[in-house]
């Protein structure tokens, strides 16, 4: 495993994001976009991206999962109107033994709202769920 240090050494090497945007105000996230075809339950209509991006303090969760959505290489970039979107935080856990385990937020919230809340924290990770199906499947 990476070190702490490393690992933030290494999220701001590589994360792509608004290059104006002063650095006290920046958020570092792993961003791990996961599209599910709802419409089977074969695994194959599935896929996944991973990247690390930074962002404003104040902008939204919206603001985020249109960003990474429109910057990501696992599928096409347009919005579905059967499509439902979830953005998952890891929930604390009791048990260092335990997989981790995610929830979902509100994602009307500000970035430094839900790091004020302790949902996240600035190089933690994300998790955005698009999940797409036959007409009337997902509300």
């Amino acid at each position: 495993p990476v070190s702490q240090q490393v690992r933030k050494m290494l999220m701001k090497s590589k994360s792509a994001g608004n290059a104006l945007l002063k650095q006290e105000e920046r958020i570092y996230l792993e961003v791990i976009l996961f599209y599910d075809n709802d419409s089977t339950n074969d695994s194959s209509s599935s896929s996944h991206s991973s990247s690390y991006q930074f962002f404003s303090n104040q902008n939204d969760l919206q603001h985020v999962i249109t960003v990474c959505r429109n910057t990501s290489k696992a599928r096409s970039n347009k919005s579905d109107a059967n499509e439902s979107v979830e953005f998952f935080v890891p929930s604390p856990i009791n048990n260092a033994d335990s997989a981790q385990v995610y929830r979902t937020i509100p994602t009307s919230l500000t970035l430094a709202d839900a790091m004020k809340k302790g949902f996240i924290e600035s190089f933690g990770r994300v998790l955005i769920r698009f999940c797409s199906g036959p007409k009337g499947s997902i509300k």
